[in-house]
This record gives C-alpha cells, sequence and structure tokens, in this order.
C-alpha cells in the first residue's frame, strides 16, 4: 500500500511540474512579444459566461506609435475591479494588437508555486518509496 501512495506522489508531483514548466514557456513566450504601456480605464464591459455569471472586461485607452488606441483587456475580473479614469498596466501585443491587463500576483507567482509544490511531492514520494524497499 505504501508503494501505491508513493507512486502516486511522485506520479502528481512530475505531472504538476510539467504544467509549471508549460506555464513558465507560455508566459515567457508572451512577454518577449508584448510591451508593456501604461492605459487608462474607459469603461467595463459587462458580459455573461454559460453560467449567466456577470464578467467585466475593462476598455483601455493607450498610445502606441503616436497613435491613441482603444481596446478590450482579454483579463477580465466577476466584479468591476477597475473604475473608470484609473491609470493601470498593461501589456499590448502589437502583432496580435491585443492588450492584457498586468495581473498583480501574475502567473509566474503560480507557475513557480506549481513547481515547488510538485518538486516535494517528488521528493516526499521518493523518500517513502525508498524507505519501503530498504526496509
Amino acid at each position: 500500500m505504501k508503494e501505491y501512495v508513493a507512486f502516486c506522489l511522485v506520479g502528481l508531483g512530475v505531472l504538476l511540474c510539467l504544467i509549471a514548466l508549460v506555464m513558465l514557456v507560455i508566459c515567457r513566450r508572451h512577454m518577449r512579444r508584448s510591451q508593456e504601456v501604461r492605459a487608462k480605464v474607459v469603461e467595463n464591459v459587462r458580459r455573461r459566461d454559460s453560467h449567466g455569471q456577470a464578467l467585466y472586461f475593462p476598455m483601455l485607452e493607450f498610445e502606441w506609435q503616436g497613435q491613441t488606441k482603444r481596446l478590450e483587456s482579454e483579463l477580465c475580473t466577476p466584479w468591476e475591479q477597475y473604475h473608470p479614469m484609473e491609470q493601470v498596466s498593461a501589456l499590448y501585443d502589437p502583432a496580435k494588437d491585443r492588450l492584457v491587463l498586468k495581473a498583480r500576483p501574475g502567473p509566474w507567482a503560480m507557475a513557480v508555486a506549481l513547481l515547488v509544490l510538485g518538486v516535494l511531492l517528488v521528493l516526499g514520494g521518493s523518500v517513502l518509496l525508498l524507505r519501503t524497499m530498504l526496509w
């Protein structure tokens, strides 16, 4: 029974590490393509998800290469987190003409937390597996 638990811990840890690494690669690729801009919140566009829950997408206005652009952020919240006339930081991808608000803790923090948790699970499962095989 202990061997089964140990293999499950190692497997789950490896899976979490893989998910974290994929997240880090995607974040790094996105950060490389994007430029940080200062934007002003113009309004909150309200939409509904598939369950009927309200979601708020901030409409942002910013300057890009001498032009004033107005785009809707791809990051939404279930409440009106941003208020009109508020200045925010955003990441603009000129190749795709998309804008994403910079998240406070960011996806990097979540990826690092998953990586640490995955490594701890792999180490814990490995120690448990070695103890059951040696004793």
